[in-house]
C-alpha cells in the first residue's frame, strides 16, 4: 500500500515538472518573443495585450444596485409622507406602508443638473414685474372683470383707442406661441435612469409624481392666456396700457404733472414686453456700431433671446401644474408639497480572474452609491440621506440565475436600518 501511494507521488511530481517546464516555453511564444517587425501600425495593435473596457455583466449588475437604491428611497419617503412603518415588498409594490390614511401628496422630482430653480426663478421675477406693473396702471385705470375674447380681456379690445394696441397685443401672444419649446434634459443617463426608478416605484405607493427635465407640463400644449398665469397677467398689462394710452390723449393740458406720471406707467411697459422681444443686433459692417476691442461681451444672439421666453414658459407650465393661481399666488389645497432632489453619486464594479491549471473563473461584482434630498416647498428639509447596494461576487455561471433574483428588501438595506425619515407635518 506505502509503494503503491509513494509510486502515485512519484507520477504526480513528474507531472509538476513537465507542466512546470511547458509553461514558460508557451509563455515564451505567446507573449516573450520579441514580435516580428512590421510597417503596419494594425499589426503592432494586434501584438499589444487587450486591455479590460467595457463588461456588460458589470454594467448590469450596477443597475440592478441602483433599482435597488431606487426602491429604498421611494419606501424612506412613503413612510415620511404617509406617517407609517414599512414592511416587506408585494408583488406590486416596493413595500408596504402601515398607514390608515392616503396622504394625498405629489412630488416634483429633480436631478442635481436641473434649470427648474432658474426657470422658475426668472417666471416668478417677470410675474412680480408684471403684477408691479399692472398696480401702477390701476391707479389711473381701475381693473374691470375680463370677458374672454380670444384670449384676451374685453377690456383690451374695449379701451383701445382707434384699435393701435390690438395688433400689438396679437403680435406678443403670437411670440409666445411661436416660441414654445421643450428644453433638453440636463444630466447623466445615471441620474435619468435613477429620476425614472424612483418615480416608478413612488407611483407604485400611490404618490403622484412630475419630472419636469424629462417632459415639462403643457410643453406640446398651445398658449392658453385663460389658464396661463404667466400670459393672463401679460394679457391684462396690455390692456392697461390701451386704457393710459386713453387716458393721457384726454388728458387737459392743465393736467400735465399727471399726463406725465400716465407716460411714466406707459413707458415701463413698454420697456417691459419689448425686453420680451428684443430687436435683432445690427449687422456688422457699414454703418452699424462695431464693438470696442476691449473685451466686452457682444451682443447677444437671435438665438439666445428666445431663452427667456422659452424659460418663462417652461416654468408657467410647472406653476400650472402644481396648482399656481392666476395671480401668481400658491394654492393652499395643491397635493404639490415636496420636492425630491436626485443624484447618482457613483457607480461601477470590478472583473476579477482566478485561474490554475485547471481553469479560470470570472467573477462580476457592480454597485452604485445614491443621495436625495426630501424639501418641502417652503424649503424645509423633510429628509435626506445616501443609499448604496452592491451585487457580487458572481461567478459567470451563475450570472444569469443571480441577475434575475428579486431585489432586495428595502427595509434590510444598511441606509434604512437606523433612523430614517419622521412623520410629515399635518
Amino acid at each position: 500500500m506505502k509503494a503503491q501511494m509513494k509510486q502515485t507521488i512519484q507520477i504526480f511530481a513528474r507531472l509538476l515538472l513537465i507542466f512546470s517546464m511547458i509553461s514558460p516555453v508557451a509563455s515564451g511564444q505567446s507573449s516573450g518573443a520579441p514580435p516580428a517587425k512590421s510597417g503596419s501600425s494594425a499589426d503592432s495593435a494586434q501584438s499589444s495585450e487587450p486591455k479590460l473596457g467595457f463588461s456588460i455583466e458589470t454594467e448590469m449588475l450596477t443597475y440592478k444596485s441602483l433599482q435597488a437604491n431606487s426602491e429604498a428611497v421611494a419606501c424612506d419617503i412613503a413612510r415620511h409622507l404617509f406617517g407609517g412603518e414599512i414592511g416587506p415588498p408585494t408583488e406590486s409594490a416596493p413595500c408596504t406602508i402601515r398607514a390608515n390614511a392616503d396622504p394625498g401628496a405629489g412630488i416634483v422630482i429633480v436631478s442635481s443638473d436641473t434649470t427648474v430653480f432658474s426657470d422658475f426663478q426668472l417666471w416668478r421675477a417677470d410675474m412680480a414685474s408684471m403684477i408691479a406693473l399692472e398696480t401702477r396702471a390701476n391707479q389711473f385705470c381701475p381693473a374691470t372683470p375680463a370677458v374672454k375674447t380670444r384670449g384676451l380681456p374685453a377690456t383690451a379690445a374695449a379701451a383701445t383707442p382707434e384699435g393701435q394696441m390690438l395688433p400689438m397685443a396679437k403680435e406678443v401672444l403670437g411670440l409666445f406661441a411661436s416660441t414654445e419649446s421643450i428644453s433638453p434634459v440636463t444630466g447623466t443617463i445615471h441620474d435619468q435612469a435613477l429620476m425614472n426608478g424612483v418615480a416608478r416605484q413612488l407611483r407604485s405607493l400611490r404618490i403622484a409624481v412630475l419630472i419636469p427635465e424629462i417632459y415639462s407640463p403643457y410643453a406640446l400644449g398651445g398658449a392658453d392666456s385663460a389658464n396661463s398665469p404667466y400670459l393672463s397677467n401679460l394679457a391684462k398689462i396690455i390692456a392697461a396700457r390701451s386704457c393710459l394710452q386713453g387716458k393721457k390723449d384726454a388728458e387737459p393740458k392743465e393736467q400735465q404733472a399727471e399726463a406725465e406720471e400716465i407716460g411714466s406707467v406707459i413707458t415701463s411697459i413698454d420697456q417691459f414686453v419689448g425686453s420680451l422681444n428684443p430687436p435683432p443686433a445690427p449687422a456688422s459692417g457699414g454703418g452699424a456700431a462695431r464693438t470696442p476691442a476691449t473685451g466686452s461681451t457682444p451682443p447677444e444672439s437671435p438665438a439666445g433671446l428666445a431663452t427667456h421666453l422659452a424659460s418663462a414658459l417652461t416654468a408657467d407650465g410647472l406653476a400650472r401644474a402644481i396648482g399656481v393661481n392666476l395671480d401668481g399666488s400658491a394654492s393652499t389645497g395643491s397635493l404639490w408639497q415636496h420636492i425630491l432632489w436626485l443624484k447618482a453619486l457613483e457607480s461601477g464594479g470590478s472583473v476579477a480572474k482566478q485561474g490554475n491549471i485547471f481553469g479560470t473563473k470570472t467573477r462580476f461584482s457592480g454597485g452604485a452609491v445614491t443621495t436625495y434630498a426630501l424639501y418641502s416647498f417652503d424649503g424645509n428639509l423633510d429628509c435626506s440621506g445616501n443609499v448604496y447596494d452592491f451585487e457580487g461576487s458572481v461567478l459567470t455561471k451563475d450570472f444569469s440565475k443571480t441577475f434575475r433574483e428579486q431585489i432586495k428588501d428595502p427595509t434590510k438595506q444598511l441606509a434604512m436600518l437606523r433612523g430614517g425619515c419622521g412623520p410629515a407635518k399635518q
